[in-house]
C-alpha cells in the first residue's frame, strides 16, 4: 500500500516535498457534478516534471505544496476504493 499525504497534516507536506522528485507520479481524485453518484469522482496522475526557481519539485508548473494544497490529499498509488462511495 502505497503513501497518502493530506494538507491537513503540516509535517505530510513537509515529507511530499522531500519525496517529490522529476519522474515520480502522484494519483489524486477529482470532484465532479454528475448526474449519476458514480460520476462524481475520478482519479487522474500528476508527473513531477522538474524543479521551479526555489530548487523544489515541480509538477508542471505548480509546487509540491500548491498541489498538495489545492487537492487535499495525494497518494503515491492509485486509491482503490470505491471512490463514487467517498
Amino acid at each position: 500500500m502505497g503513501k497518502t499525504w493530506s494538507a491537513r497534516n503540516h509535517a505530510d507536506i513537509k515529507d511530499f516535498e522531500r519525496w517529490a522528485s522529476k519522474g515520480k507520479a502522484v494519483w489524486v481524485v477529482n470532484e465532479h457534478a454528475a448526474a449519476s453518484p458514480a460520476e462524481t469522482q475520478t482519479c487522474s496522475k500528476r508527473v513531477c516534471t522538474g524543479y521551479g526557481l526555489t530548487g523544489k519539485p515541480s509538477f508542471d508548473g505548480h509546487s509540491a505544496k500548491s498541489l498538495l494544497q489545492w487537492y487535499g490529499e495525494l497518494h503515491e498509488e492509485p486509491p482503490h476504493r470505491d471512490l463514487a462511495s467517498h
